[in-house]
């Protein structure tokens, strides 16, 4: 009975196989145009305003991969980066770089990371007990006070600026 079974497993994993070739061999039987066309879709995906953000995230990963030796975009290199990140930057600012490392690797090379379950953990980690704080907001008040009172000789640039 075991046997069978076994025989079974062996089709289906052959049957798989044959499926994921089939798919690999149809990738290449698209044309040159429908390719361009889909990356230009891609890359409109990136928010507009903050797309060099995104790029320059990017880039410092790859410039540390680099420095450290490898070129595997495994869940295991992206979490040894967000950890060396992590001393210099705060929780918020680790998910924002993660999240758009993780967007330019899913653009640049397919690479999906909405399943590095150790990096969102040890996002989470990082995030327990921390409060941000609210930057504090001038209103129109104190700009028009500051507008009429700092003297012109020092502040006139910024004066006319506004």
């Amino acid at each position: 009975m075991d046997s069978l079974r076994n025989d079974k497993i062996e089709e289906d994993k052959d049957d798989w196989k044959l499926e994921t070739n089939k798919a690999e061999e149809s990738s290449d039987d698209i044309p040159k145009q429908i390719r361009i066309l889909a990356s230009d879709a891609c890359a409109d995906s990136l928010p507009k305003r903050s797309k060099e953000l995104y790029e320059t995230a990017y880039k410092d990963f790859l410039i540390w991969k680099k420095k450290e030796g490898t070129k595997s975009n495994d869940e295991v290199v992206l979490l040894a980066y967000l950890k060396e990140l992590s001393e210099k930057y705060k929780p918020s600012s680790l998910w924002a770089k993660f999240s758009m490392i993780g967007s330019m690797l899913q653009f640049k090379e397919n690479v999906n990371t909405k399943n590095y379950h150790n990096c969102i953990a040890f996002l989470k980690q990082k995030k327990r007990g921390f409060r941000s704080v609210k930057a504090k907001v001038l209103s129109r008040e104190d700009i028009s006070k500051f507008l009429s009172i700092a003297p012109d000789t020092d502040y006139l640039g910024m004066k006319v600026s506004n």
